[in-house]
């Protein structure tokens, strides 16, 4: 029985919406856009129609708010067509606690704590080069804090599993539980 299995009905149809989204409108563009590291922003813009933006916002803020699990099937759905569409839709901080909350109940939640470990390091490493490049040469000196943030933001990449086997360990498991391994 898989996580989508458990869902009712209304958040299974919005599961696979999105899924048929990723098929037909994000896999067929994606490797052009990054090539061309081009913003997706008509993707973007159908993400918003389709309300995938709205999913972990309350009803009183004018959200459509899904549950936990549902919430982690569209990021997962989203990710495995463009992961970086999933970071913009913070599907990260779902994921991240969904990861925690199945691993205190007891089940393996490699996927869903590389996605999160992942996207948290790369983000910190953005920053970080960011950071550097706005204070210039100060950015190195060790009287600015961010000569630290420097400093320690790659270990997050290589820290805890480097960030190359989190990508194998994603992609193996979107793979087995898409049922692409049969």
């Amino acid at each position: 029985m898989s996580t989508l299995d458990i869902l009712p009905d209304e958040e299974r149809f919005v599961v696979r919406t999105v899924r048929d989204f990723v098929d037909k409108e994000v896999r067929p563009v994606v490797r052009e856009l990054e090539h061309t590291d081009t913003y997706p922003a008509d993707l973007i813009e159908r993400m918003k129609q389709l309300g995938v933006f709205g999913l972990a916002v309350p009803e009183e803020y004018g959200g459509t708010p899904v549950s936990t699990p549902c919430y982690v099937l569209v990021t997962e759905e989203v990710a495995r067509g463009w992961m970086s569409l999933a970071g913009a839709m913070g599907g990260h901080t779902g994921v991240a606690k969904f990861a925690a909350r199945e691993a205190d109940a007891g089940h393996r939640v490699d996927m869903e704590a590389g996605m999160a470990k992942l996207f948290a390091s790369e983000t910190a490493m953005q920053i970080a080069l960011n950071a550097v490049r706005i204070h210039g040469g100060y950015g190195y000196s060790a009287e600015f804090d961010v000569e630290r943030y420097f400093r320690d933001a790659p270990l997050m990449i290589v820290g805890e599993g480097t960030n190359e086997i989190q990508r194998n360990v994603i992609a193996s498991q979107l793979i087995r539980r898409g049922g692409l391994d049969s």
